[in-house]
């Protein structure tokens, strides 16, 4: 009976957090299908029940695993795409990608719309008595969207490779044509102009291609399902997550919101033994073996003939052999050292030692396969995104690329030779595995959390960035920027009226000769497992900037690390501190300055003050380290060049600490002990935006109306021209101390290879943010402890319940205005419930009987049962955030920095960023466009 009640709860337990789960996957092609099988299947062994859309099913009907059902729409789907394939097109050729793109997008909705008419999802759609908690939509196939409205659950959109069109927009992802491409975009880096603006037309053309499809597929959905759907804005909403199979590095680091998730490598397998021809084969190969594939998609055997000729020459003259996957029996023109097969076991073969090189289309996952193997690549583009990938291991010095238009046998050959015999390739490869492979957790598992969380939470729209499928309209608000080129514009006027008053001669006519004066000038202007020595550097002596990284710091040298921590308030004493721990105290010749520089200073609580308070804290936190660096002890870790560190942690809001990365020349993480400071997220290449991604002193931030926006823009670039306007200063300071030259802060912001912020993604809207950017929020977080016994029982006690008052350590309850403090003791006197008060001195004037006071509360155990929605949110994390913490920090002391972390936009001007010199080329060539039409317009009018 005992076994019964147990195997019965057991039961229970497990099934309370199960959920049903359909999967849509409609893409008919093994490459699309593959990638999500561990996902579906390792959901399946969870309890979950599992119903997967698939034109590839892993298992025959009768026999798929406990909670998966496979719906077979293999025959209806591969039926449509045979009949629009790549041989539709000339092989390879670059200037096919807008039609290819145009074709892919009709035969997608073409298979969801035919999908959808199948006997099976007709059921599922018409019996009401089934129905799912979570939706698994492959994110390409824009149409099946369509589901999330007949099913109303949420949706994690799940890609097999990037980041599908426009689903950076819709996540609320930075989108940007030049530094975040899409997967369509052939040419990425060291970009001439012109490249630039040919690649920002076929951007522009797919899209606009993309967005006029939108009525036509939503008709299309309507005729099948006979009912009225909305339109894909609507649609898009539905979205609370979207899985990408692409490491961040292959997308440059972009900066991404939390609700989209990294699974690469989730479908990697453990590697099996070969079959028995093929091991000998390849163990027998004394001169190495080249593998050859095209894909699922490009077949061998389709290419052109005359290029299979080039292929099959020099193959023949090379002192190797060739595995060649070639879908026929025969091969024209084999040579002896080629073997043929319509199938290979690709991901285990490129792992065997004798395989040299592989020759392939540029497939992510084969990639990814080559990459996972070592092996060093010659990719050959001809479909989709292709160029984009082959472009990535070019940039990566992991391969070469040849145009198959443009492919001679002296081309391929010399490729080949430079491969074999230049080691630098394989050695980049095997360094950039060694990268990709260091990852926190199993992408898998990282997978399936989510999809948990996602059912847990019921949807997480609350992980929806603020610019998430917004219209670059909302986005600019083009509204309140219309309003200032007009106002702009009013005061420009006035100024010509008052100058037209005083100097009547004076006028201001631009002729047509001045227009094309103003147009060549333009235009001249726009062509001319290691143990590492880390030293933490924490200046601001304020408690609550120091107790959050004590269990960073005190961690690392658990675990081994050397660690030196510059501190205003040291944990131990200088005799007892922990093995591997060495504290250095700053403590009174920063606390002395910070004394007389407080909020005492001004009216208190005054909003308007933000800006004086900011320009004050400026300067005091660069004095602060100036002084901190004439401290003896720092001194000799300056001048001892026997100390040397591994890594430096530097606290992220003294921008002046930046210093020490100079000095020691080491890989640099910021910390920080709340959200980003100032210029981090423009230093780190996160999306800056002052009204959808404020700093810390905007004051407010939420539903404003006109005239708040402008005022917070006012405060917004007052601030952050104080706060640029103060780097030479600084830097002049630092250098009269340390008796040295040291370069500008631009040049210092790019030692930063990381940075850690201690905030909860939702509390900053879930800005998106590069991988570089760590949330450590809750990594201070203690075991509750039992409360002091006199304050236990006070608590016990209460019938009433207790209001707990504190202000924190810098804004002191005891320094509020009389009158203030006579407002709350008046209005606690009239309450029914107990008050306890953090007050910092022996007397409150007024105290009526229900006050409690105190110069100090055990805070964190104080109180524990607020916001029970929130907390359950918040604390519904993948892993423990001071392991995390602890993890990169590892992470970049093992491969000596993280620069290859940093996001394309990082450092960047705003100049940069928008590429001012291509947008002005694009405004003079509208302007001249302008011109000639208007002298084409005027000799008409003359020759009339």
């Amino acid at each position: 009976m005992r076994k019964v009640i147990v195997t019965f709860i057991f039961t229970l337990i497990i099934n309370i957090n199960c959920f049903k789960i359909l999967v849509v996957i409609p893409m008919p092609a093994i490459s699309h299908q593959s990638v999500f099988r561990p996902l579906t299947q390792d959901l399946a062994k969870r309890g979950h029940k599992v119903t997967v859309i698939t034109a590839y099913p892993a298992f025959a009907k009768d026999n798929c695993p406990k909670n998966l059902k496979e719906i077979d729409v293999h025959d209806v789907s591969c039926n449509l795409w045979r009949k629009n394939t790549i041989n539709d097109y000339e092989f390879g050729k670059r200037e096919n990608i807008i039609d290819q793109s145009y074709d892919i997008l009709k035969v997608v909705t073409n298979t969801v719309a035919l999908q959808l008419k199948v006997k099976e999802i007709q059921d599922l759609i018409t019996n009401h008595e089934i129905d799912f908690d979570l939706l698994l939509i492959e994110s390409c196939t824009r149409a099946a969207l369509v589901y999330s409205d007949i099913f109303k659950v949420p949706v994690v959109q799940i890609s097999s490779f990037g980041m599908w069109l426009g689903v950076d927009e819709n996540m609320g992802a930075p989108s940007h044509p030049i530094l975040y491409p899409n997967t369509f975009h052939q040419i990425m880096y060291n970009m001439s102009l012109w490249e630039k603006l040919y690649e920002l037309y076929k951007h522009w053309l797919i899209k606009m291609n993309f967005d006029a499809m939108e009525s036509m597929e939503i008709a299309t959905l309507q005729n099948i399902l006979a009912i009225k759907l909305p339109n894909y804005n609507v649609l898009k909403n539905n979205v609370d997550m979207s899985f990408i199979n692409t490491h961040p590095l292959w997308i440059d680091n972009q900066p991404l919101p939390i609700n989209i998730i990294s699974t690469w490598g989730m479908h990697k397998k453990p590697q099996k033994e070969l079959p028995q021809d093929l091991k000998t084969y390849l163990d027998s190969s004394t001169r190495g073996v080249i593998y050859v594939s095209f894909g699922s998609i490009t077949l061998s055997s389709n290419l052109p003939p005359e290029k299979v000729e080039i292929f099959t020459r020099v193959f023949a003259q090379l002192q190797c052999d060739i595995l060649w996957k070639w879908e026929t029996d025969e091969l024209p023109g084999k040579s002896p050292n080629i073997k043929i097969s319509k199938w290979f076991p690709q991901s285990d073969l490129l792992q065997h030692p004798n395989i040299k090189l592989f020759i392939t289309q540029g497939g992510l996952q084969s990639l990814e396969e080559a990459i996972n193997a070592g092996v060093p690549l010659i990719g050959i583009p001809v479909y989709a995104d292709q160029w984009y990938n082959v472009e990535k291991i070019v940039h990566r010095k992991i391969g070469i690329q040849l145009e198959f238009p443009e492919l001679q046998e002296e081309h391929l050959k010399r490729a080949i030779e430079t491969l074999l015999n230049d080691t630098s390739y394989r050695q980049n490869v095997l360094k950039l595995r060694r990268i990709m492979s260091d990852q926190l957790q199993n992408s898998l598992d990282r997978a399936v959390w989510w999809i948990e969380h996602v059912g847990r939470q019921d949807g997480s729209k609350y992980l929806r960035a603020p610019a998430a499928n917004m219209s670059w309209i909302e986005y600019y608000d083009v509204q309140l920027v219309l309003i200032m080129i007009t106002c702009i514009a009013v005061l420009i006027l006035v100024f010509r009226l008052l100058l037209n008053m005083f100097w009547s001669l004076l006028t201001i006519t631009i002729n047509l000769e001045m227009l094309k004066l103003i147009v060549t000038v333009i235009c001249a202007v726009i062509i001319n497992i290691n143990c590492f020595k880390i030293l933490a550097v924490i200046p601001i002596p304020a408690i609550s900037h120091q107790s959050v990284f004590r269990p960073l710091t005190q961690e690392l040298a658990k675990r081994g690390h050397k660690v030196t921590v510059i501190t205003a308030y040291p944990a131990f004493s200088k005799d007892n501190c922990p093995k591997n721990l060495k504290e250095i105290d700053v403590h009174d010749v920063s606390c002395n300055l910070w004394r007389k520089n407080t909020i005492n200073d001004y009216e208190f609580g005054k909003r308007e003050n933000i800006i004086d308070q900011t320009y004050d804290l400026l300067k005091v936190q660069t004095k602060t380290v100036t002084l901190q660096l004439k401290i003896k002890e720092i001194q000799d870790l300056i001048t001892n060049h026997e100390i040397d560190f591994d890594l430096l942690l530097i606290e992220s809001c003294t921008r002046a600490a930046l210093v020490y990365s100079d000095i020691f020349k080491v890989p640099v993480v910021q910390i920080s002990s709340f959200g980003m400071w100032l210029g981090v997220d423009e230093n780190m290449g996160a999306p800056s935006h002052p009204i959808l991604y404020p700093n810390i002193f905007h004051q407010t931030m939420y539903n404003m109306s006109l005239w708040e926006k402008l005022n917070e823009l006012y405060k917004h670039w007052f601030i952050k021209m104080n706060y640029d306007g103060l780097e030479s200063m600084e830097i002049a300071t630092i250098q009269n101390i340390l008796e040295k030259k040291l370069p500008n802060y631009n040049v210092l912001k790019n030692n930063v290879d990381m940075s850690f912020i201690n905030i909860h993604p939702l509390w900053i809207d879930n800005q998106p943010l590069p991988i570089n950017v760590i949330s450590t929020w809750g990594m201070h977080k203690k075991i509750q402890k039992e409360l002091p016994q006199d304050l236990k029982t006070y608590l016990d006690s209460s019938t009433r319940g207790v209001i707990y008052m504190s202000f924190g350590s810098s804004a002191l309850s005891s320094n509020l205005p009389p009158e203030k403090v006579e407002i709350f003791t008046r209005v606690f006197a009239q309450l029914q419930c107990d008050i306890l008060w953090k007050w910092e001195t022996d007397e409150l004037p007024g105290k009526p009987p229900n006050i409690k006071i105190s110069k100090w509360f055990p805070q964190s155990d104080l109180y524990r049962q607020n916001v029970l929605k929130l907390r359950r949110i918040m604390s519904d994390q993948l892993q423990n955030s001071l392991d995390r913490a602890v993890w990169w920090i590892e992470h970049v002391g093992r491969q000596d920095g993280a620069k290859y972390l940093r996001a394309p936009a990082a450092n960047m001007s705003w100049i940069e960023y928008y590429d001012v010199q291509l947008v002005l080329i694009l405004i003079a060539c509208i302007a001249v466009l302008i011109l000639l039409f208007r002298l084409l317009t005027e000799d008409s009018r003359v020759l009339d």
